[in-house]
């Protein structure tokens, strides 16, 4: 049987305990460092202290300590890189690029900028390619760079090439097995390989590292949805929402693990909730209106399905459930309409469901 995890929020090990202080010294030394005012002409102390910043997220105020060590001397890459990092942070990810740039004009071979340009190419749409790129770079100039490694196995995964992305986790991880994001990222890619029990285990590798990373509990509870260990799943979200209550698209898992279960009602008041915090959310409206479809409410049912294709009127699924909820209802008319918009909308991967949408369709059309 598998080990239940779900308690290692709060009992926590002696190697967590003393991994949590370390970094509570570390924390110290670096408001150490930047309570001390930098000398006005020294451009590496200003780099220094953007550093410490960056590293407790005031990327802000390390943005201005770069620009400080700039004016001094335009020609530091170092200062160009930390800029990169603090705008990667802010999530301004084409100013960052420009940055990097910056830096590696005036020095090709520095492997730290071509990691931040990689990272920030990661987050734009269709720049994983070019990231990828990035990554190799880093990897020619040092091959044992463990983030260049994780850089790349997310550019990977991106791009769909997973077992090679695979290949870069477990580099990350004999460079560093207790690499805690390492273990997420492995997780994530045996979970989009179907490899389900093996991704289970990575998560709990991960969390026995940090029992506090969500996204390790998030992708835990994914993993076990899949093979059918619902109670888990919920317990994994029940955790996350313990720490991020307001964290809307758990709920909207928790409430989809309770309708596996059977239990639509409990299901309908975990929609509510996110609803609440984001009334704009389409698969909460989507998934309520299910919930409500299985309970034999299907005018309510379709009053979801309409205010989520409100939101998003290209909703595939929405329009095959609506279509459903109405021929129940002997609304044949509006049936057809909804099974017409369905098999235009929907994409090939829907080929089950389209097929069953043209069957019922015509069957509807020949009454």
């Amino acid at each position: 049987m598998a080990e239940d995890f779900s308690n290692k929020i709060v009992k926590v090990g002696s190697d967590t305990i003393t991994r949590y202080s370390n970094a509570l010294i570390q924390r110290g030394i670096e408001d150490l460092t930047i309570s001390v005012q930098p000398d006005p002409r020294d451009a590496s102390a200003w780099i220094h202290k953007g550093n410490s910043l960056n590293g407790l997220k005031r990327f802000e105020d390390a943005m201005q300590c770069f620009d400080k060590a700039l004016d001094l001397n335009p020609k530091d890459a170092e200062a160009w890189s930390g800029k990169g990092n603090s705008l990667h942070g802010l999530k301004r990810e084409k100013e960052a690029i420009l940055c990097y740039d910056e830096a590696l004009e005036i020095a090709p071979m520095f492997a730290t900028a071509w990691n931040g340009k990689g990272k920030s190419l990661n987050n734009f749409y269709g720049g994983h390619s070019k990231a990828l790129h990035c990554f190799d770079k880093a990897l020619e100039l040092n091959p044992r760079d463990a983030e260049a490694w994780k850089g790349k196995g997310r550019s990977l995964i991106s791009l769909n090439r997973l077992e090679e992305a695979l290949q870069c986790c477990d580099k990350v991880l004999e460079l560093d097995p207790r690499d805690s994001e390492a273990w997420d990222d492995k997780g994530y890619t045996l979970n989009r390989l179907e490899r389900f029990d093996e991704s289970v285990r990575c998560f709990d590798n991960a969390l026995e590292i940090d029992p506090r990373d969500f996204r390790a509990w998030e992708n835990r509870g994914h993993s076990l949805d899949n093979l059918g260990r619902y109670e888990e799943a919920i317990r994994c979200y029940d955790i996350i929402l313990e720490i991020y209550p307001r964290y809307v698209i758990t709920w909207d898992e928790k409430g989809n693990s309770l309708n596996s279960l059977g239990r639509f009602e409990e299901a309908i008041l975990c929609y509510d909730k996110a609803l609440k915090t984001n009334p704009g959310f389409v698969s909460l409206w989507h998934d309520k209106g299910i919930s409500l479809h299985r309970l034999g409410l299907f005018e309510e049912a379709i009053r979801c399905y309409d205010k989520a294709l409100e939101i998003n009127p290209k909703h595939a699924k929405g329009w095959k459930n609506k279509a459903l909820a109405e021929e129940r209802l002997g609304r044949k008319e509006d049936a057809v309409r909804s099974y017409k918009q369905f098999i235009e909308l929907a994409q090939p991967k829907y080929q089950e469901q389209i097929i069953d949408a043209k069957q019922r369709l015509r069957k509807l059309e020949g009454e």
